[in-house]
């Protein structure tokens, strides 16, 4: 299941909280659909940057989600947000968006740490994969590295040696066996049913 989050695609709200909020959202879509009958398990969480920050996030707070691929998961967003900034925007002034990534606790109600991904994975048992882009500035190869060894549960870490931030989603060739194997192994999903959609 794709799941458009609040403030994105045809999602209501137009402020995005940075994962404070959405993995309450996303155990309330496993709620509707397990109550419509739509799901059964096994639960798997699976994405890329955001996504797989929001991965490892709702991996540890709902144990119905068996297994967790996290591609390129930044660890501190304050720091995402800067490497975004001087990898994307380099027009804007860097004392601005420090500025704006300092006041973003503020704005969103949260508390300042609830952005960072590291006290997530620190207390998450959910077996996680988890995956760094060789020639990535905004989550690096070290810092998705650190996250694996904050891992509480299972863990597995690799890295795609040629790929960028925005690209190691289409590394397929060397994301297929990976992937595959820890959804099988940790959330019992059988490679054919993948193979064969």
């Amino acid at each position: 299941m794709l799941v458009d989050l609040r403030g994105h695609g045809d999602s209501t709200g137009k402020r995005v909280y940075f994962g404070a909020v959405e993995a309450e959202d996303l155990r309330q879509v496993l709620d509707d659909l397990m109550a419509q009958g739509k799901v059964g398990g096994p639960v798997a969480a699976m994405g890329e940057s955001l996504g797989g920050v929001l991965a490892l996030r709702w991996g540890a707070v709902d144990p119905r989600v068996q297994a967790v691929v996290a591609l390129a998961p930044y660890a501190e967003l304050a720091t995402a947000i800067l490497a975004i900034r001087d990898e994307y925007a380099r027009w804007l002034p860097r004392g601005l968006v420090q500025a704006a990534a300092r006041r973003l606790p503020e704005v969103l109600a949260v508390p300042a740490a609830g952005l960072d991904t590291e006290p997530f994975v620190t207390r998450s048992i959910t077996p996680t994969l988890l995956v760094a882009a060789g020639h990535d500035p905004i989550a690096s190869p070290p810092t998705v590295g650190r996250l694996a060894r904050l891992c509480a549960g299972p863990v597995k870490y690799l890295v795609v040696e040629t790929a960028r931030h925005e690209t190691l989603p289409y590394y397929l060739d060397e994301l297929r066996e990976p992937v595959l194997g820890w959804l099988e192994a940790y959330a019992g999903a059988r490679s054919d049913y993948f193979s064969s959609r």
